[in-house]
């Protein structure tokens, strides 16, 4: 399925957006369009009074992009309630930007409609006519992902984001070096590769666990569960010099009895710096239990997989007194956060959608890049990230 035009931002239901996936409801997905069904030209002055007539599905069935009256674009800004649209870029004749997204459905879940919504967000906000198609190539088998990128060129596109998890951006760094491509979801480091039309824009775990390993006391403990992100935190743990005295994998089935494990290495756990591998739930379970049995770590380290919100309703204040976390999304865009919002979508803690939209701007760079709004180096073919220190307060994350 194509998206097309501004008309985008009245399909809110993130749902609609893609083409050749399965529902998991048998339902129809509800959305809103709104069809001219009047052949009449309505120029400047026609647009002025249906807007002052308030008849305002009409006007915004007659609006398009290529309308340069400011106040005209400002009425419609107006009803949809989107704010500061850089408007220069309304002018300048881009053509339509195109751009499609390769997603592994089985495999990637629901960042399948996040990343689309940030790729949707971005390009809202620039203000141009764009044109994006999502590519489900359902798996990260080497048939799939070959037979979706022959279509995604077929269909004429040169610029690709894709959605894959380190198996699968292997397989496409081997296979393909004929359009842009950017895989938001892996470092570099993660695959072997020298394919110099693919940017990498993963997290830097390994340079996270270096910053926050200057905080580490000389004893460490580390709580872990059986993925492959928290194995490979692990690791760069360790390679960093973090040797733990005590190491535990939280399978599923312990995940809601902690008591024995925290009891019984109570004196371990007081006398080291506690690494937490482990995602938001397990984390905040894992730190509540700490505080119930009065166990008091010399600090509580982490890093990018638990910097998020809820972990302010997962846990009390003395829960995160000593945490620690190593966050790489600094200062997004608050304009490009609100359009995210708009489509209840987050890009101010997931990093996912972070990504996918510095990968969208690498692309749209190409065209303009006078707005920019992301800050991130890039070395090579990988986006470089900073890394701040966060603590938190009662409600809130602070930079330490």
């Amino acid at each position: 399925m194509k998206i097309s035009k501004l008309l985008l931002i009245l399909t809110i239901v993130p749902a609609v957006l893609f083409a050749k996936i399965e529902l998991m409801s048998p339902l129809p997905i509800p959305s809103v369009e709104i069809v001219d069904i009047d052949e009449n030209e309505c120029k400047f002055e026609c647009m002025r009074l249906l807007y002052e007539e308030k008849l305002i599905f009409s006007m915004l069935a007659k609006y398009t992009y290529s309308s340069e009256h400011k106040s005209i674009v400002n009425h419609y800004m107006d009803i949809l309630n989107i704010k500061n649209l850089p408007y220069d870029n309304l002018n300048k004749n881009f053509g339509k930007f195109k751009i499609a997204l390769l997603q592994p459905k089985k495999v990637i879940g629901r960042y399948a409609i996040s990343t689309t919504n940030a790729v949707v967000a971005y390009l809202l906000s620039r203000g141009i006519e764009f044109e994006i198609e999502v590519f489900n190539s359902v798996d990260e088998s080497r048939e799939s992902i070959d037979k979706t990128l022959e279509e995604v060129v077929s269909n004429g596109y040169r610029n690709l984001i894709a959605i894959l998890t380190d198996s699968g951006a292997q397989i496409l760094a081997d296979r393909y070096d004929e359009i842009n491509i950017y895989i938001p979801t892996v470092h570099k480091d993660e695959i072997y590769t020298n394919n110099e039309m693919i940017t990498f824009g993963g997290i830097d775990y390994k340079g996270q666990i270096e910053a926050i390993s200057r905080f580490a006391n000389t004893n460490v403990v580390v709580f872990k569960d059986d993925s492959a992100i928290s194995e490979k935190i692990s690791t760069y743990s360790k390679e960093s010099g973090m040797i733990p005295v005590f190491e535990k994998e939280i399978s599923q089935a312990e995940s809601t009895q902690f008591r024995d494990i925290i009891k019984n290495n109570r004196s371990i756990i007081e006398s080291s710096s506690v690494i937490l591998n482990t995602p938001l739930v397990k984390s905040s379970l894992l730190m509540s239990q700490f505080v119930y049995y009065d166990i008091k770590p010399i600090n509580i380290l982490s890093t990018q997989i638990n910097y998020n919100p809820d972990l302010f309703s997962l846990t009390q204040e003395r829960d995160r007194d000593s945490l620690l976390i190593a966050n790489s999304i600094i200062d997004p865009d608050s304009e490009l956060v609100e359009y995210n919002q708009l489509l209840d979508n987050d890009l101010k803690y997931n990093w996912i959608n972070y990504s996918t939209s510095i990968g969208v701007e690498s692309f749209f760079s190409n065209i303009d890049s006078e707005y920019n709004v992301f800050k991130e180096g890039r070395r090579g073919n990988q986006i470089i990230y900073g890394v701040e220190i966060i603590k938190t307060s009662k409600n809130s994350f602070t930079s330490y």
